[in-house]
Formats: C-alpha cells, structure tokens, sequence
C-alpha cells in the first residue's frame, strides 16, 4: 500500500467522517460535539479506521483490511515506530544542520549565496553555526525561522557512514516528502559532488529515490567501511505549505508540521537483480516467457509475467526481510533467472495467476522455498487492486512430467503453507493433475 494514497483519501475522510453508534438506532445525529459511546469510522478504500468516544477521550478499537477483507481488534494502543523496507541494510539519517537562506531569493542556483559560500563542500567545516531540524520539511526546527511561504533556498548538511559489505551494491538515497509541505526543486551534493536534481510540483508528491549503481562515475566519490564519513549535502529551493480552496481563518490549522518525509540511504540486492532480469528478458524479446505461457494455455502478454515477476519477487523479498532472513533473500534473488535452465537451485517452477492482471513465475527448491505462499495470498497488489492470486501452476523447469510421489508431496507442502495462516473457513483450495501430468494446478477460494 502506498502511504501518499493512503494520505491523499484518509485526510479527504477526516472532514466527512461517518456516525453510526446513536444514528444506528434512529436517534439525531449530534454534530461538533462529544457523545460518550459515540462510534466513527475513518476511512479510504484500502482501511477503515474504527474508533469510539469514550472517557472523555477518542479510543481506536480497530482495523478493517478492505483488501484481504481482515479485521484487527485494538484492545490497548500506544504509539509506535513501524518501519518496512525491502533494503538489504538501511542508514537513517536521524536530523540535519540547517542554513535558510534569503526569501524572494532570485538568484540563478550557481550564483545563489550558499553554493558560492561552498556549502556543499567537505571542507566548508562552519555547519556547526547553523540551526538543526529533524527532517528536510524543518520539523522540530531550531535557531531556524520557518514560514508558511518561502521562495529562497536552504542547505542540509549531514555525515553518514556505510558498511563495509555495502561496497560493490547500489546505493539509494531516498529524499523528499508526500505532500505539498515539502521543497518545489533539490540539488543533492554527495562528498562535495552534484549527483542528482529534481522538481516536484502538486499537492500528492513522492520521495525521490536517487540511485548511484556501481559501474557510474558518482559512485567513486562513496567510501565504505567504519570510520569512513560521507557528507550529504542537500540543496532545496521554495515552498508553499498552504492548501488552495481553503478560507483565510482555518488555512493555519491545516499547515501541519510537517512529518511525512523520507530521508536514508539504502543498499539492496533487488535492484541489481531486477536490472539483470529485465535485461534478460529483454534481449530475449521475452521469447521464454511467450513459451511458458503457450505451455499453459494463457494469454500470450509475456510483459504481464516481466512485471508480475519482478512485483511477486519484490513482495517475497520483502516479507522474508522483516523476518530476519538475509540469506533467504539471496536464495531467492540467486534462483530468478530469467532462463529456468540456469537455476541450479530450483525443483520447480510456481506460476501465479493475479485474477488475469499479471502473472507471476516464481522458480522455488523442492520444498518450496524460501517462498511463503500464505504471505503471497495475504498480500495486497497496488498496481493491479486485487490480493493475492486465484489459482497457480506447479511445474518442473524442464516441464517433465510430476511424479505420483511429487504430486502428493506438493499437495502436503501447499496445504500445510497455506494452513498455518488460514484456517478452513477463511480459504478453501483444492488440487488438480488430471489436465497435463506435467503440471498440479491449484486453484484458491477465499470464503471470508
């Protein structure tokens, strides 16, 4: 789920949240007041976000997953920090030395003052003197002024370190906000080097995710290992925290400090993985994938099993991550090859029908793994709205015929995946072999 959707229709909710504790029995709706035993409901069309008047305060008292159709009771709530990455290793950058420049500044951005002043370089060595915010957007500023409108430029600056295992992988800056708090244009300095620019604009916006690959002239200026400081330097010019449409008097209480900003630096496994897959598939004119679907009868778009797979690897990746499963990660990465032939590794071939939006060809070892097939079915699709997948094929790499023995082992493996998240009145699936011996279809249910 992306959170920038989640944002852009949960905020819409907030002013047409919907009553129904007294409505629900016929009694007047009581409006801009509190009412003990009071039931309302916040929501969008991923979550609704269930919550009750009570003791004189708002309580939660539960989730509703409109994807997956699941509900989650909340007893007892406090404030945490969650944080999903599908990043091998993650630096955070926790807060920044901060220098506002002037506003109605209009000078060219090589002649505006910082830059001349060599804020982007290592050894300009006076950041010390400026003030310190917790994010890009100036949250928790200090010895900073900020305004609700500023047409200048300002400076970050911050050191970072990176691992030593990070070297010879690609480095992702993540940088920027969600909304229209955040900066209009970003210069990003790397070691005193420029290695990336952009320009956001509109209300619903997405952190910018700035890639250095191993093989560029960027990636040189990084040093990697303990005690090896990189500097990262970060030029923003103008923003406007105002919404548009709104009355003079309330436009000050809808300027939130501002909190929805990414700022780190990530390493992954997955992006070099992908670049090699698609490059692959690509030269091939994805002329595997056009057979693969020929052998099972499916529609010949071999570029919905390309984005399929890589949504489906991305996914699992992710989900054997949070887990803690570093080397699952790359027994999987290791396993995807675009030419089934040349995973070593891999028994059998997993084909996913994602409701006839994509397909999916997942290559797994004889048990089955490291793939988590409850995970998969939980899992929301964003790009094709839909959870999960209605029906898989299991196969050998060669398309060999299944033996009797494989076909009653996978049938034990699949049921006892499945199983250990859903029980038999959430999900019903069923096995059949009778089609092609070379492949067991399974074909899924979801009861509730």
């Amino acid at each position: 789920m992306r959170r920038r959707e989640f944002m852009k229709s949960g905020l819409v909710s907030v002013a047409s949240v919907s009553a129904f504790g007294a409505a629900a029995r016929g009694e007047s709706k009581v409006r801009g007041s509190y009412v003990e035993g009071q039931k309302l409901t916040l929501g969008n069309k991923y979550l609704d976000w269930e919550l009750i008047m009570t003791g004189e305060t708002i309580q939660s008292v539960g989730l509703r997953n409109k994807l997956s159709g699941r509900y989650y009771e909340l007893r007892d709530s406090k404030e945490f920090l969650l944080t999903l990455s599908r990043a091998k290793a993650r630096v955070e950058i926790p807060w920044w030395y901060v220098a506002m420049g002037s506003d109605d500044d209009k000078a060219s951005p090589d002649q505006e003052r910082g830059y001349l002043s060599g804020y982007h370089l290592e050894d300009f060595g006076r950041e010390q003197e400026w003030g310190a915010a917790s994010n890009l957007l100036l949250r928790d500023a200090r010895r900073v002024e900020g305004t609700p409108i500023f047409n200048g430029y300002a400076w970050f600056r911050q050191g970072f370190e990176l691992p030593g295992d990070a070297e010879g992988e690609p480095i992702v800056f993540c940088l920027g906000g969600y909304t229209q708090e955040d900066w209009n244009k970003y210069w990003v300095f790397l070691n005193g080097k420029l290695v990336g620019t952009w320009t956001k604009a509109g209300r619903w916006r997405t952190p910018e995710e700035l890639t250095i690959r191993p093989d560029s002239t960027e990636y040189a200026a990084l040093r990697f290992g303990a005690g090896k400081k990189n500097l990262l330097s970060v030029r923003t010019y103008q923003y406007n925290k105002r919404f548009e449409g709104l009355r003079d008097e309330i436009l000050d209480r809808f300027i939130f400090e501002g909190r929805l900003c990414d700022q780190f630096i990530a390493k992954t496994l997955l992006d070099r993985w992908e670049r090699a897959f698609r490059a692959a598939a690509q030269t091939d004119d994805c002329a595997s994938f056009r057979r693969h679907l020929r052998r099972l009868a499916l529609p010949n778009k071999p570029k919905l099993v390309l984005e399929g797979t890589v949504s489906a690897v991305r996914m699992g990746s992710a989900y054997l991550s949070m887990d803690g499963r570093d080397k699952a990660v790359r027994q999987l990465l290791r396993m995807q090859t675009y030419n089934p032939a040349e995973a070593t590794d891999a028994r059998y071939v997993l084909t996913f029908d994602i409701f006839r939006k994509a397909f999916a060809r997942i290559l797994v070892d004889a048990t089955l793994q490291p793939l988590d097939l409850a995970d998969l079915y939980g899992s929301p699709w964003d790009d094709y709205k839909r959870v999960g997948f209605d029906s898989f094929w299991i196969s050998h790499p060669d398309w060999s015929c299944l033996t009797k023995r494989e076909v009653k082992n996978l049938e034990k493996q699949v049921t006892n995946d499945l199983r250990f998240d859903y029980t038999d009145d959430e999900l019903e699936f069923w096995f059949d072999d009778s089609r092609d011996k070379s492949y067991l279809v399974v074909t899924l249910l979801r009861l509730c």
